[in-house]
């Protein structure tokens, strides 16, 4: 679990996937997604129980002790030190509010100093400019078009290091 004020990344658990599954399944949320159908209970069972642990975090962000959204580091590869990140915030009365900023920097911060990795990145679908601004702040920058809707954006951990100052100012973290 990392936390900072208010906000809380706490591991995802299997009492708490129906939860991400009514989130991931929303209008709001789906439509950013490569996967677009309506996931069954079924389905969100076998995704939960095929998470390689190893290789992958994934995180229940609370607010005030509040389930806000799922923020997740997956597909990490130890050698090349890359993995790649996403982040939704399923509650509406959290989005706006900066809980997905200090979600996000908790997240980078694991990434690149505990886990020691070099290289982040995300898939953004290419018609949700919302994502792209955000991930574009936080100091990603266009890598590749993976296909027709989506694309790849990529941070490093020269970048994340560059950017860590400008958070922990914006965060009113210590420095």
């Amino acid at each position: 679990m990392f936390a900072y004020n208010n906000i809380v990344l706490e591991p995802l658990s299997e009492n708490k996937i129906e939860l991400v599954r009514n989130w991931r399944n929303s209008p709001e949320i789906c439509v950013n997604m490569q996967y677009q159908a309506i996931i069954t209970k079924a389905e969100q069972i076998k995704w939960f129980n095929e998470l390689q642990k190893e290789n992958s975090h994934y995180f229940i962000v609370k607010a005030n002790e509040k389930e806000a959204g799922l923020i997740h580091i997956n597909k990490i590869n130890q050698q090349e030190k890359t993995a790649e990140v996403g982040l939704f915030i399923g509650e509406k009365d959290f989005v706006g509010t900066g809980v997905a900023l200090y979600a996000s920097f908790l997240l980078l911060s694991f990434a690149f100093e505990k886990l020691q990795l070099k290289k982040l990145k995300a898939k953004v679908n290419s018609c949700n400019k919302i994502a792209i601004d955000y991930n574009g702040f936080l100091g990603f920058e266009f890598f590749e078009k993976l296909d027709e809707q989506f694309n790849y954006y990529v941070m490093t951990n020269e970048t994340y290091e560059l950017k860590k100052p400008v958070f922990q100012k914006l965060l009113l973290l210590p420095l």
